[in-house]
């Protein structure tokens, strides 16, 4: 990472930690902007210094005294200062710091935190979960490689994750916990398993009892060739200290998922609260996972979805019609998502709830003020096609 912008960070912070500059602060809503921000505010807490988060249904135009995070710079002059996202680093000493997109916000954020706070390990915990997170070629854990979670595990230090060799399921570190593993896991999920205990029970039964990696690839091949897909694998598996609320990095990546999607501001201020805020939101995300496999296993075991194509600027879109089936917006994102990982649905996608179109922000949208008003939780919400042919000018690509 460069030294020039973690030096720059560490100018910025160490002016937020020292004196009032900004009074508000936007932030965009995915895991690296919402996990930094809440980083920020724990270094406000330390000075006794509060400040304002705008939800997204409160958009304005921002003052000289607005903190602006995640989104890619503006392409015309705003004011207020923007902790952005660009191809390229850039910075303005009076408007913007701006991070390349392949660099991890929070990392950043951390690394030039430590003259001025010392973070604790369930902060550190999911900085490193946004950290791995960028490393999956999809948005789903269990599709980071083994090799790179062995190079970045420890970028924190190793008491933040441990790691074994074992299945790669969310909240998987013992075989003694593998029925309950199976049975929530969304991170795979694994269809006729996943929210099916009678059909975990029977196969644990069939095989018997074990422990260690031949047992634990039996379990697998068994699992994938009962769905005909390799959709559970053997292989370097993170999981936090038993002390901590999320048992592991891909319960906090996919409840992050939810809260942004629920609110995006309340997600931030409870990850900034600390250890109460952060078990707070562990017991929320467990108690809302079975209305959400619930919906997953109507929409995979019925589908009970329609496709249908359409050619908007030249590219082609899938519209997935979700009428008749719940369309609220904390678990619609993650719907999308492990339909995506099955195979199910490809993008770009937008999926139709009655008469919305919800558009998933697989790339970032720049601030502007007339997008802005649209993002709502993950998505950028619309009510005709149309609209969404203008969507070009506002999504910044990576190319």
């Amino acid at each position: 990472m460069s030294e020039e912008i973690i030096s720059r960070a560490k100018k910025l912070v160490e002016s937020i930690a020292s004196s009032r500059l900004f009074d508000e602060i936007y932030v965009y809503p995915d895991h690296e902007s919402i996990v930094s921000t809440a980083l920020l505010i724990r270094i406000l807490s330390l000075a006794d210094k509060e400040i304002g988060l705008i939800d997204q249904e409160s958009f304005s135009e921002p003052s000289d005294r607005t903190l602006v995070i995640g989104f890619p710079r503006p392409k015309k002059s705003l004011r207020g200062f923007f902790l952005a996202r660009e191809k390229t680093f850039y910075y303005r000493e009076d408007k913007a710091l701006a991070i390349p997109f392949e660099s991890s916000l929070p990392k950043i954020i951390y690394d030039a935190s430590t003259d001025v706070y010392e973070f604790h390990r369930e902060f550190k915990e999911f900085i490193l979960a946004t950290y791995i997170h960028k490393l999956s070629p999809s948005e789903m854990m269990h599709r980071v490689s083994d090799e790179d979670l062995s190079k970045n595990i420890n970028i924190l230090g190793q008491e933040t994750s441990k790691m074994i060799y074992g299945l790669k399921i969310m909240s998987f570190f013992d075989e003694a916990y593998i029925e309950d593993n199976l049975y929530y896991s969304i991170d795979p999920f694994v269809p006729g398993f996943t929210g099916d205990r009678n059909s975990v029970r029977n196969l644990l039964s069939n095989l018997g009892l074990g422990r260690g990696r031949e047992y634990l690839q039996k379990l697998a091949d068994a699992i994938n060739s009962y769905v005909k897909s390799s959709v559970v694998s053997l292989g370097n598996k993170p999981y936090n200290d038993q002390s901590s609320s999320f048992i592991d990095l891909y319960e906090i990546i996919r409840a992050l998922d939810i809260f942004i999607n629920r609110d995006p501001v309340a997600t931030t201020l409870y990850i900034a609260s600390g250890v109460s805020g952060i078990s707070y939101l562990a017991y929320l995300f467990r108690e809302r996972l079975d209305t959400l496999i619930n919906q997953l296993n109507k929409i995979v075991r019925e589908k009970s979805f329609e496709i249908i194509s359409h050619k908007i600027n030249n590219t082609r879109l899938s519209e997935i019609r979700l009428d008749s089936i719940s369309c609220e917006r904390d678990i619609l994102y993650e719907t999308y998502v492990v339909l995506k990982d099955l195979d199910l649905i490809r993008d770009p996608a937008v999926l139709r709830c009655g008469d919305r179109y919800y558009y998933p922000l697989s790339k970032k949208t720049i601030f502007t003020l007339e997008a802005a008003p649209m993002i709502r939780g993950m998505f950028i919400v619309v009510d005709s096609l149309k609209a969404l042919s203008e969507l070009d000018k506002y999504v910044e690509t990576r190319d």
